[in-house]
């Protein structure tokens, strides 16, 4: 007769347990998904840590369930460490673009300047010792008091650099120090504020708070400001928030994201799932979101994610093709039509993140943004700009540059095809010349052609007349050749 082993009672935390377990891991794997720092990742890390030993601690009844969840916990646990190390590699990459970044702005040193003097102790002046062996232990002593070390011993010396002391008649090694590097130039955009009064007192008072000597320029009523460094401009936007100035600016270079439109997703594909896919590849996301049709206000098969502007995420045009196995094209942000428009001040070349102007409705022309517009349907819109019927973000306002810009474009165009292709002229200058001058000569009356007489033949019938010079003493006919020919003829 067998006897059976006595299962052991299972305790109440073991029962708990195995009922949130499967919760517990789909939660776990939700979280790593959606983390987008190291911490978050690192909280899954131990939340896999605890499952894992509460799963040992409370195994399953039956191996394959237990060796199942075993093998579903490592996995996590090794996507898990994986995406830790990426993301703090990230972390501290961009940590020390920061702290560079200010560094250069601050104009700190990377290490401290070598010391270009040494500090010699005079002698006292007294009368020259005759004995050279006094003199030589006396420089022996000076020079074990006062370490010299030569700097350029360890720069070489090229053959061609060779020159001739006119002199000594020795030849002398000329060093040239090398060219040295460019310093790094930083594009910070300017700042304009409105409606200052005291441009000197302000411009002073923004010198002194950024130890900078800042260049302005004043554009009527504005004053536009030129920060060198991206410290000074941070300072300077700081002062415009707390004392509420109006102004605007734009976004510093390094600040600007790097954005890309996915072509062929189908609209209901999670936006979540593309970062985690995405963040498989290497391609760290900051936002995904899909794209609408601003007519209709329908979603659209196009999704648009934003990153940080680097070399590697500048690859995402041509080295993804698949998303969620679904193939895609990835493809550049295509331009708005007409100039850039504030969604704030309703401005023109500047954007609503970096404006400190009163806001102004598109729809009323209220002095409120347009989300807090109270405009009925059937209202007839008030433009800010002009006054006119019509939203101020219309193309066709009167105020709006697009008009103006294309007109000049289509000005320039005719200029410079007039220079390479210049048209014929539409008068003939030369006839209209011919014909001037023609008009201007007197025409003679046509006379009658003279009747026509035919050549005679006979040359002895031509009389060729005698020349007759006349003498003061007497009068003889001179012969001349024609007269001679007029005899031979006869």
């Amino acid at each position: 007769m067998d006897i059976q082993p006595e299962q052991s009672t299972p305790t109440p935390e073991n029962v708990e347990f195995h009922k949130i377990f499967e919760t517990t891991m789909n939660s776990l794997v939700t979280t790593l998904n959606s983390s987008r720092t190291s911490e978050e990742v690192a909280s899954v890390i131990r939340g896999t840590e605890e499952m894992d030993a509460k799963l040992r601690e409370f195994p399953f009844s039956l191996q394959e369930v237990q060796s199942s969840n075993l093998r579903q916990l490592g996995d996590v646990l090794d996507e898990a460490k994986f995406k830790f190390t990426h993301t703090r590699k990230l972390e501290i990459a961009e940590q020390q673009k920061i702290l560079q970044n200010q560094i250069d702005a601050w104009g700190v040193l990377t290490k401290p300047l070598e010391a270009p003097f040494q500090v010699i102790i005079s002698k006292k002046k007294g009368r020259k010792n005759s004995d050279e062996d006094n003199s030589d232990s006396k420089k022996a002593k000076i020079d074990d008091l006062i370490p010299t070390q030569n700097k350029f011993a360890e720069l070489t010396v090229s053959s061609n650099m060779d020159t001739t002391d006119p002199i000594e008649g020795t030849s002398t090694d000329a060093v040239h120090p090398g060219p040295t590097a460019p310093q790094k130039k930083f594009h910070v955009p300017p700042i304009t504020i409105d409606n200052v009064s005291n441009q000197a007192a302000l411009l002073k008072h923004l010198q002194q708070l950024t130890k900078l000597k800042l260049e302005a320029k004043l554009i009527g009523t504005k004053f536009r400001v030129f920060p060198q460094t991206p410290y000074a401009y941070s300072q300077i936007r700081r002062y415009i928030d707390e004392n509420n100035l109006e102004g605007y600016t734009y976004m510093l270079p390094e600040d600007k994201k790097l954005r890309a439109v996915i072509r062929g997703l189908p609209i209901d594909m999670p936006p979540m799932e593309i970062i985690s896919d995405l963040d498989k590849q290497g391609f760290r996301v900051d936002d995904c979101h899909n794209m609408t049709n601003r007519k209709t206000g329908a979603p659209m098969p196009l999704f648009m994610v934003s990153m940080i502007r680097s070399d590697f995420h500048k690859s995402i045009f041509r080295s993804v093709s698949v998303i969620n196995y679904v193939k895609v094209t990835v493809e550049i942000l295509r331009k708005k039509y007409g100039p850039p428009q504030c969604f704030r001040c309703q401005g023109f070349f500047h954007s609503s993140k970096f404006c400190t102007r009163t806001p102004r409705c598109v729809k009323c022309a209220g002095n409120h943004l347009a989300k807090e517009c109270e405009k009925l349907f059937g209202d007839k819109p008030k433009c800010c700009l002009c006054g006119g019927e019509h939203p101020a973000n219309f193309l066709g306002c009167p105020k709006n540059p697009k008009p103006r810009l294309d007109a000049e474009k289509e000005k320039k165009r005719q200029q410079r095809a007039a220079l390479t292709n210049p048209e014929p002229p539409k008068v003939n200058f030369w006839e209209q010349r011919t014909q001037s001058a023609t008009q201007r000569q007197p025409q003679p009356p046509n006379p009658d052609p003279p009747p026509h007489r035919p050549l005679n033949p006979n040359l002895s019938q031509v009389k060729i007349p005698h020349l007759i010079f006349l003498n003061n003493s007497k009068t003889q006919p001179f012969k001349t050749p024609l007269s001679s020919l007029n005899s031979l003829l006869q």
